[in-house]
């Protein structure tokens, strides 16, 4: 590590070379999917908690309970399986859902078409989770703020409650969300293991997994030496973004 050299895979090798390759893959896969869902899952709840008990927030509650309660790999290879389907009514393959992008395409705009496709059913997937999830906490917090004081003042000083909910209910319900959302984010990158697998993407959390199964130590390392760089780079950006959206927690 002092060298930065992370030595050899089983194979014979380099792990950076083959190190770097993966973060690549993974980054690719879990950039979008990651801000999507965790802003979605932000949003849905919120929203869910201004119409408490409504149609829509009994909708929302059903429908996250139902991707929570699914295994992860149970509804990738759904999507898949949808996927193959929707290809065969339309008789063309407009969602790929293997691998990262056609090697046939050769053109600038192909590849990137190709890579959109490939991109999506994942994509889907990751966000579809991240929405389930982060939604559940968002709305718990939300109902918390709706019938506090501040919020009251706010409205009482003449805002809307649109506004007011969104400059300070929104704001303050956010706060307990952030270690979570900022965590879970940063874990990902090894963590998506089902869906690399399923899905065809090489990336850091499919080689933690063969790197176990085939006893390459350096990899391995290699991987937990990341995961530990990126918890500690987590922890720094969830302070941050904390001491941005609450100014009682800034030091002048």
């Amino acid at each position: 590590m002092a060298n930065g050299d992370l030595g050899r895979t089983v194979t014979g090798g380099q792990v950076n070379e083959e190190f770097t390759r993966r973060v690549g893959v993974s980054t690719r896969l879990l950039l979008i999917a990651t801000v999507v869902g965790s802003v979605g899952g932000v949003l849905v709840g919120a929203w869910g908690a201004t119409r408490q008990y409504g149609i829509s927030d009994r909708i929302i509650a059903v429908g996250s309970y139902v991707v929570l309660a699914t295994p992860v790999f149970v509804l990738a290879a759904s999507f898949k399986i949808w996927a193959i389907d929707f290809n065969n009514a339309v008789g063309h393959r407009v969602i790929e859902y293997t691998g990262e992008y056609d090697p046939g395409v050769s053109s600038a705009g192909g590849i990137l078409v190709s890579r959109l496709q490939h991109l999506l059913l994942p994509s889907l997937t990751l966000i579809v989770i991240q929405v389930a999830l982060y939604s559940r906490y968002q709305r718990s917090n939300m109902l918390d703020v709706l019938h506090s004081d501040f919020l009251r003042t706010a409205r009482a000083k003449g805002l809307s409650r649109r506004s007011a909910l969104i400059k300070h209910g929104l704001r303050t319900a956010v706060l307990p969300v952030i270690p979570l959302l900022v965590y879970n984010i940063a874990l990902l990158f090894t963590g998506a293991t089902f869906t690399e697998k399923i899905y065809g993407w090489h990336g850091m959390g499919e080689w933690l997994i063969n790197s176990i199964n085939t006893n390459d130590v350096n990899a391995v390392a290699a991987v937990g030496m990341f995961t530990a760089m990126v918890v500690l780079a987590a922890g720094l950006v969830s302070d941050l973004l904390y001491a941005a959206l609450d100014p009682r927690v800034r030091v002048r």
